[in-house]
């Protein structure tokens, strides 16, 4: 458990461009500079997490997402013509964000590793989905052999310091250098 104080902050912004610029500013200012993944959501599909930030056309498409680093998660959904962002930091208050409750104290637990479905394609080199027959982008390091591979993304588990309620899990980053 982390003795850091977390930060749990709500917001709401007017568009999509200002969703894109947000992002853009996150990512250059908190997150880690190539240590950024994010995953897009609908409410009946889900696509994988892929390394970077997603570009304007992306989240014009999809309803729901996330992007995350290994400190903090930014959470955005789509309600009407708003939308409303979550933003989950393991240390400190982010700018411009509001406190999600003003009399809660959050504690920062590390989960579980995160693996993911799929399978690897010698041939292709790469790792697929077979039920969707398409390559996936899967954020994992060392070889392809499942007993080898290390997840590059675990859960954080927010829990109420005084209730010692788990109200939010996010995903994290594993910091690993590659091999």
């Amino acid at each position: 458990m982390s003795k850091n104080k977390a930060f749990v902050g709500i917001r709401t912004i007017p568009s999509v461009k200002e969703l894109h610029e947000l992002l853009k500013k996150l990512f250059k200012k908190i997150f880690q500079k190539n240590e950024v993944y994010y995953l897009l959501q609908q409410s009946n599909k889900i696509d994988e997490i892929r390394h970077g930030l997603p570009n304007l056309d992306q989240l014009q498409k999809f309803a729901e997402g996330r992007a995350f680093d290994v400190n903090i998660e930014l959470r955005w959904k789509r309600v009407e013509e708003w939308w409303n962002l979550l933003v989950l930091s393991d240390a400190k208050a982010v700018k411009n964000f509001s406190p999600l409750e003003v009399d809660v104290e959050w504690d920062v637990q590390n989960g579980k590793d995160c693996y993911l479905a799929g399978r690897w394609n010698q041939k292709l080199g790469k790792w697929i989905a077979p039920h969707l027959k398409r390559e996936l982008e899967y954020p994992t390091f060392g070889k392809p052999d499942m007993d080898k591979i290390k997840p590059m993304v675990e859960t954080v588990n927010y829990r109420e310091k005084n209730t010692k309620t788990i109200r939010f899990v996010r995903l994290k980053r594993v910091n690993i250098k590659r091999k």
